[in-house]
């Protein structure tokens, strides 16, 4: 059972505990980018990986498990599919003891969720929009390739092949352009306020935490004051979200799930990013750009720093991602010393040289076998 101590003038440990071994339990050895020890303290990184996926696009007649190539015009092509799935949605045979479950199913939409017994694999929706001469519609299906894993998404691919009968799902899915991309970094034998986080041009930030410790952190990006009022009340005031750090331990106790790596606290550093247009499909999802330029995190306490009030003091004061300098008293030499070294510190966890592993985390979590 892991055993956290807190002792004074010491950093905090976790003894009967072992990141690397629950990591190779776990998940396996591939999965580790790189190992650190901090006096008796290991904490594990593991490769980048995709934490959700959402693939969305229209829906051709070549998506079909049998295309029309019948001669007929386009127009009539359409028509007839058209009307094929306005009768399909109004007779779905949603059966949740099959894992597969209508959450929303009106006229025009139907939302399913896929599941493995009592486990979620994801949801997928048709969607029928107004156009000149029949409908349009759009297919959404979005998943975690990390809770999934490449052992289940044979399942998922079933299910979906059980609920979407009348379309070649693996056709479908390989074709669809994804909309939406969160990048993942776990890492082991940390908590949040471990790290010294370093982000280009961020904004504000939102930080929520219990009596004990720092749980969740949202970074935006800056935004500027608008220059006419809002028309609405729902105005935003902060720029989009650019990364979320967040303890995966904490999350499963609110949420009442398993225990992360047998009670070891594992740290998620996410990075969300979504395509308007010129959207990749899943096959050239391993050329997108950089998407941890400018984001980076370090360990805040190696060697003497660990044991340095002052130090402890000012992590305190400029945590996640305060600019202003703090603790500039006596002695002022050593205050700015440890600023600079706050500016400046080393993003030797997380950084932009990360994503060099960003293929394997797509192999890792069987998305390779989908294109």
């Amino acid at each position: 059972m892991p055993v956290q101590l807190n002792q004074p003038g010491k950093l905090t440990s976790f003894p009967l505990t072992s990141p690397l071994e629950e990591v190779k339990k776990n998940l396996g050895e591939d999965w580790i980018a790189s190992l650190y020890y901090y006096g008796d303290r290991q904490i594990v990184i593991t490769v980048p990986f995709p934490d959700t996926i959402r693939l969305t696009g229209d829906l051709l007649n070549e998506d079909l498990d049998v295309p029309d190539h019948s001669g007929k015009s386009v127009f009539a092509v359409y028509h007839e599919l058209d009307l094929a799935l306005l009768q399909f949605i109004a007779s779905f045979p949603a059966d949740p003891s099959n894992g597969i479950e209508a959450e929303k199913q009106t006229k025009y939409e139907l939302n399913v969720l896929l599941k493995d017994g009592g486990e979620h694999l994801g949801w997928a929706s048709l969607r029928r929009r107004k156009g000149k001469d029949f409908g349009v519609w759009s297919f959404t299906l979005q998943f975690s390739p990390f809770k999934v894993g490449s052992e289940r998404l044979p399942m998922l691919i079933d299910r979906l092949e059980d609920a979407f009968c009348m379309f070649d799902i693996v056709k479908l899915i390989s074709r669809l352009p994804v909309s939406r991309c969160d990048v993942a970094i776990d890492m082991y034998g940390l908590r949040p306020f471990d790290l010294v986080l370093s982000m280009n041009g961020a904004g504000k930030s939102c930080v929520w935490e219990n009596k004990d410790h720092h749980e969740t952190l949202y970074l935006y990006a800056p935004k500027a004051y608008p220059i006419q009022k809002p028309k609405h009340g729902s105005y935003k005031a902060r720029g989009p979200l650019l990364a979320r750090v967040y303890d995966r331990s904490a999350h499963a106790k609110w949420h009442k799930l398993p225990e992360t790596a047998g009670g070891i606290p594992v740290t998620r550093f996410e990075v969300p990013r979504a395509w308007k247009s010129y959207r990749p499909s899943l096959a050239l999802l391993k050329n997108v750009n950089n998407m941890l330029e400018g984001l980076g995190a370090g360990f805040a306490w190696p060697g003497d720093l660990g044991t340095n009030e002052r130090w402890r003091r000012i992590h305190r004061a400029r945590f996640p991602i305060r600019p202003k300098w703090s603790e500039l008293g006596f002695p002022v030499a050593e205050g700015i010393k440890l600023n600079q070294l706050y500016d400046n510190f080393p993003k030797d966890l997380v950084s932009a040289n990360s994503w060099s592993r960003w293929s394997d985390g797509l192999s890792l979590t069987g998305i390779n076998t989908l294109t």
